[in-house]
């Protein structure tokens, strides 16, 4: 499974590039039209700007002008370019000719049968339009299921890479539907990796953790707040609190400790015999 950008923007290249989970770019003469007039010059930036591929799509008509267009295509960036085909019986049939060659996407595809022509010719990946499929009356994700349930079927080794997706919704009906690809453009993938909630969860952790700043941490004390009789302190603090007095305090802070702890027990002893004599002498024992 792999996301791909739709996009002839050399800017947009270069920052999905710095994404590191693009896998690679789908261009189309409408986007290329939008950038340049001179599309394989451009499609060759496009290619050193990003690492992985770059689709790039046959306008020729006939089979002799596609197939001399896709070897200039290619000849751009050898092993980084990939044709897409137009389907049609011309394009299939250059589809048949080159895809031992040059990896080839079959494209302008709107009927399981199509794609089982695009896999039999040849064709790493069909291209099915989603959201186009819907406004001529069609059903997509029906579409993208034939197709896969087709491909497993009669284990073709043909990959569905769905294009015009425009939400997050249908972005992930048409993935569940059974494509193994999308394309889509660089907006919806950054609507893509956004959720309020997690904008809301990302602004709680931040105030918390900036609470916690502003406290500094603290090792165990030994002032005179510590009221525990000295013979309770094993039961009460613990030997893990004993264990991180000893690992936070001086040794001559732990004696000097000890030794309060002492006198005060040997004066509540005191205290104590002194009142029992008292009570003894009330009582007339």
């Amino acid at each position: 499974m792999a996301l791909y950008l739709d996009s002839a923007s050399l800017s947009d290249a270069q920052e999905a590039a710095s994404y590191g989970f693009i896998a690679g770019i789908t261009t189309n003469p409408t986007l290329l039209a939008k950038e340049t007039s001179t599309p394989f010059e451009h499609l060759k930036k496009m290619t050193v700007v990003f690492p992985g591929p770059v689709f790039y799509q046959l306008i020729a008509s006939t089979p002799e002008e596609m197939i001399k267009e896709a070897w200039q295509a290619h000849a751009v960036a050898p092993g980084k370019i990939i044709l897409k085909i137009p389907c049609n019986l011309n394009g299939l049939k250059v589809v048949s000719q080159m895809s031992s060659q040059v990896t080839c996407a079959v494209t302008t595809l709107f009927s399981a049968q199509q794609g089982w022509l695009a896999a039999l010719a040849g064709a790493r990946y069909v291209i099915p339009y989603v959201s186009r499929t819907e406004r001529l009356g069609g059903n997509p994700l029906e579409l993208v299921e034939n197709l896969s349930l087709l491909y497993l079927e009669k284990s073709l080794p043909t990959e569905i890479l769905a294009a015009s997706v425009k939400t997050p919704a249908q972005a992930l009906d048409t993935l569940l539907a059974g494509a193994h690809h999308l394309t889509i453009p660089l907006s919806l993938i950054k609507e893509l990796a956004e959720h309020e909630w997690s904008v809301q969860a990302v602004d709680d952790f931040s105030k918390s953790a900036s609470g916690m700043k502003s406290v500094p941490p603290t090792s165990p004390s030994l002032s005179e707040n510590v009221r525990v009789p000295f013979e309770m302190l094993d039961y009460i603090i613990g030997k893990i609190q004993i264990e991180e007095l000893f690992a936070a305090n001086s040794q001559q802070d732990l004696k000097a400790y000890m030794a309060q702890r002492e006198l005060e027990k040997l004066i509540e002893e005191e205290e104590i015999t002194a009142r029992l004599e008292a009570l003894k002498k009330k009582l007339g024992k």
